[in-house]
């Protein structure tokens, strides 16, 4: 009748007869008792962890989906500091966060393969997740976050760049702009003039400082001036009017630095708002030179003579010192850090321009020198002692030395960067390599079955003497880059997280190539569909149990197996089948020996017939079962059973023929 679903009546009768004199005996009716509340304590437990993988799927789906509306919409900041510390951040993120929701997924295959051992244990249906909530779905998920993390992360290394040539700009800007600021505010005219030039007592005065600091500073004053004053006054007006064109020149240089600094970059504002000052401050000293040249040139009647030698002696010193300035400026030269190349192209440039420009002034401070003692022998006073620069020469010679050897520590630094990254690219591609090779292999199994499942132990073997070794060995690579401060390493596309990525999947494959193998050979030989299916499932449990992967079950690793496959035993005798399965010249029990425990010690009596004969014959052929016979034959738990009928109510009882439908469901 139990292999019937549809029996007559006859053989109902005839059933429940047979069955009423087996279960009349005190013995028979406890074992019934026993069956009705050992599956429904195993449903209860499925049930438990069912809710626990839907909840754990879910929870670990909504971080997945979190992190991809995070870094699918970055906010990065507006400054290089900023910027560093959100890639430093995101690193970090990698290495711990993400590792650990990584783990998640392979607790989350753990426990569904519990949840289909114990059903497949109990004859019950095997576990669907909800849809979306499958490994395959969740992996798929996670794929996709890894697309968009390594979006983002281009994002924040691409502006990253684009920050630190702006932040270079800025810093050129500051630098020109100072000095123009500068220059300004020396050059600045103050006029207190008087225009009546024909009334009686008519006078004019004026106070003109020249463009350098207090060494070259010059006051002409005069009453009712003369010609050789007017032509004074206008001499230092030509080297006025000669460097406000050089000026306006670094003004328009201005212009186009600051053109390259964008609106997103934080010193925009300040840049923008610097460059109209500076331009409105030149536009009013023009207005202010030009006035005051016309003053100049009207006072002037005649022009008799120029001292060429004296002009000259002006002019040089000038240009003299532009070059030291441009000398000066040149020690300062900014370069962008981390670059090897801009590095020694900044030391080639200091070794060659800086040192040709540096003797040229050299050669024309003496020059000034005896340009000076001819003046001062003629009568003429200067302004200038040319010896002042000598000061200035031996000062930018110690800059020069001092920043020579700066960047040759800066090109050190450097290049020990770039010996990491190439030390870390070698160990990874020597990493990759074996794992390429150990695939092919693997794909490349050919032969008997059994041939096949000795090629692939052989293969596993190797990749275990030798994998685990190189992947540390990029791993100890790796951390030395982190701990030099390297945050990308372009040598390689490899990462550590690839490389171990990399090595789970190789050991996947031996895993899942083990499996498939030994299927093959079970289907081959003959075995039921469902034994198959069966000694599919003992080796996953096997291969899950079997933490070191040495083929055999440990004493705990076998105690932990028994309780994933939902089997009741105490440890007394959980310790006995260890020892009457175990090879001991192995240590442990093979899978061959764990297939021949596992089908000795399968559950009987669970089966969706001998549960429903068991309900009947406790309540005596009975369309329900009341809340008083679970507590009369239930006595140790009535509580259990409440709660697992608690969803087929019926009349004044409970429905336990929908019940045990809904387990073989």
């Amino acid at each position: 009748m139990i292999d019937n679903p549809n029996p007559d009546e006859k053989s109902i009768v005839a059933q429940v007869i047979e069955y009423y004199k087996y279960f009349i005996k005190g013995a028979a009716n406890e074992q019934l008792l026993k069956v009705i509340f050992d599956n429904m304590r195993v449903a209860n437990q499925l049930r438990q962890l069912r809710a626990r993988y839907a909840y754990d799927a879910s929870e670990l789906l909504e971080w997945i989906a979190a992190k991809k509306a995070i870094f699918g919409n970055p906010d990065f900041p507006n400054f290089t500091e900023g910027l560093v510390d959100t890639i430093a951040n995101f690193n970090e993120y990698l290495r711990v966060e993400k590792a650990e929701k990584n783990s998640k997924i392979v607790s989350l295959e753990a426990l569904l393969q519990q949840i289909q051992s114990q059903t497949l244990n109990y004859g019950m249906k095997p576990f669907e997740p909800a849809p979306g909530q499958d490994i395959p779905s969740i992996k798929g998920a996670w794929h996709e976050l890894e697309s968009v993390e390594a979006g983002y992360k281009n994002a924040a290394l691409t502006k990253y760049e684009l920050f630190l040539r702006m932040d270079y700009n800025v810093r050129l800007f500051n630098s020109r702009a100072a000095r123009v600021e500068a220059w300004m505010e020396e050059n600045s005219v103050v006029f207190d003039a008087s225009h009546s030039l024909h009334s009686a007592g008519s006078k004019r005065s004026f106070r003109m400082s020249t463009r350098r600091r207090s060494a070259n500073n010059a006051t002409i004053a005069s009453v009712y001036p003369s010609v050789e004053e007017c032509d004074t006054k206008l001499d230092a007006f030509a080297i006025f009017d000669n460097n406000f064109q050089a000026v306006s020149g670094n003004v328009s240089d201005l212009a186009d630095i600051a053109a390259k600094i964008t609106p997103e970059h934080g010193s925009y504002p300040q840049v923008v708002e610097e460059l109209q000052h500076l331009q409105e401050k030149l536009s009013g000293l023009r207005n202010s030179g030009d006035q005051y040249k016309k003053d100049v040139q009207q006072d002037k009647e005649n022009a008799l003579k120029i001292n060429a030698l004296h002009k000259d002696f002006y002019v040089q010193a000038e240009n003299l010192l532009f070059k030291i300035e441009g000398l000066e400026e040149l020690v300062n030269l900014p370069v962008l850090e981390g670059s090897e190349e801009g590095l020694r192209e900044l030391a080639s440039l200091l070794s060659g321009k800086f040192a040709k420009t540096f003797e040229e002034a050299k050669d024309n401070v003496e020059e000034l020198k005896t340009m000076a003692a001819t003046l001062i022998a003629a009568g003429k006073s200067l302004n200038r002692d040319p010896s002042s620069f000598d000061s200035l020469l031996e000062e930018l010679s110690s800059k020069f030395n001092a920043r020579t050897g700066s960047l040759n520590l800066k090109i050190g630094v450097v290049r020990k960067h770039e010996d990491l990254k190439a030390h870390f690219a070698q160990k990874a591609d020597e990493f990759a390599a074996l794992t390429r090779s150990t695939s092919d292999q693997i794909s490349g199994l050919s032969g008997t079955l059994e041939n096949q499942l000795s090629q692939l132990a052989s293969i596993e073997a190797g990749y275990r003497a030798a994998g685990p070794e190189k992947l540390a060995a990029a791993a100890e690579a790796w951390n030395q880059m982190e701990a030099a401060g390297i945050l990308v390493c372009k040598n390689s596309t490899e990462t550590i997280y690839s490389l171990n990525s990399r090595h789970a999947a190789i050991l996947n494959s031996f895993s899942s190539g083990s499996t498939n193998i030994t299927k093959l050979i079970a289907e081959r030989d003959g075995a039921k569909a469902e034994d198959a299916a069966r000694l599919e499932e003992i080796r996953k449990v096997f291969n899950f149990f079997d933490v070191d992967g040495n083929k055999v079950l440990r004493n705990d690793e076998f105690h932990q197996a028994v309780e994933g496959l939902g089997l009741i035993a105490s440890e007394e005798k959980i310790q006995g089948f260890f020892s009457q399965y175990a090879d001991a010249s192995r240590g442990g029990v093979s899978f061959e020996r764990f297939v021949d425990f596992v089908r000795a010690n399968s559950a009987s009596g669970s089966g969706k017939g001998d549960i429903l004969n068991a309900f009947v014959t406790v309540v005596k052929s009975a369309p329900v079962i009341t809340e008083r016979d679970i507590s009369t034959t239930f006595a140790d738990n009535p509580q259990l059973v409440m709660e697992a009928l608690a969803d087929f109510p019926s009349g004044d009882g409970f429905d336990y023929r929908a019940y045990v439908d809904s387990l073989f469901a």
